[in-house]
């Protein structure tokens, strides 16, 4: 693939049932697998995985994204890092049973954050097994803070650092929605999908931008919308599309006409 590399984020809402603790959706990442599986992806793919329901009640519970103040926490620490494990595990087996080549990486062996940003990021694994043609796999994680102890570093927040550290072409985020809409479309039938996401609109959109319907410690709908617009002005287009549509991923990587929200690079 031209022109820098592909950075896919896996949604938790759609990988994991975010209504039950710890609950894989076999069926539906079989199905992101096989549409992967039909790429060739190899070597200009990047993926990052939310954790859904397999982290995000364990870090709430244990106020673990507010930094570490006390060694109770420390059990939490763990339990979180183990459910994160257990769902990365499940999702390299379907891809390996598919043969695509993907490159488990665990972010907090690779990232020290400052009060909750990312302050030093080593890269050199990733672009290391990308040049093998392998497909790093990473996800939101846990990861050692100078300031905080502990901080949460989402998948979006890894998906905007590494299209900027690897000079991504496009970014797109797999939701549970279709894009990005006037309202709340799992509520309100009458919301309407907005398609394209340019200056023009910036305000109206991030008025529009909701949070996210299960637990969740990384800002939801409107915290993708912020990652997106700050992409975009950094000339890398975004794609927010709707991952139970498989098909519409790949759709989204060969550039093809597809229902979901655009962010057009920012032109100067």
């Amino acid at each position: 693939m031209p022109d820098g590399p592909i950075i896919v984020k896996l949604g938790g809402s759609v990988i994991t049932d975010k209504s039950a603790r710890n609950e894989p959706r076999l069926g539906k990442i079989s199905e992101i697998a096989d549409a992967i599986s039909s790429l060739d992806p190899g070597g200009w793919l990047v993926l990052i995985h939310g954790a859904g329901s397999f982290a995000h009640p364990v870090v709430r519970e244990h106020r673990l994204h507010e930094g570490l103040s006390s060694r109770d926490q420390l059990k939490g620490f763990v339990e979180a890092k183990y459910w994160l494990l257990e769902l990365q595990r499940i999702l390299v087996g379907a891809f390996q049973s598919r043969g695509v080549p993907v490159a488990p990486i665990m972010p907090s062996s690779c990232i020290v954050a400052s009060d909750g940003r990312i302050s030093s990021f080593n890269l050199a694994p990733i672009r290391r097994f990308m040049g093998l043609g392998l497909i790093p796999l990473l996800h939101g994680d846990l990861v050692p803070d100078s300031k905080r102890g502990l901080s949460v570093i989402s998948g979006d927040r890894l998906a905007l650092h590494l299209a900027e550290r690897l000079g991504a072409r496009k970014v797109i985020f797999g939701c549970d929605v279709d894009g990005l809409f006037d309202g709340d479309p799992k509520r309100d039938p009458n919301a309407r999908l907005i398609p394209l996401v340019t200056p023009s609109n910036y305000d109206e959109v991030l008025r529009a931008a909701g949070g996210s319907g299960g637990p969740d410690v990384t800002g939801g709908m409107r915290n993708k919308v912020l990652e997106s617009i700050r992409l975009a002005r950094r000339g890398v287009e975004v794609v927010i599309l709707n991952l139970n549509r498989p098909r519409d991923l790949v759709g989204a990587i060969r550039g093809e006409s597809i229902v979901c929200t655009r962010f057009p690079p920012v032109e100067g």
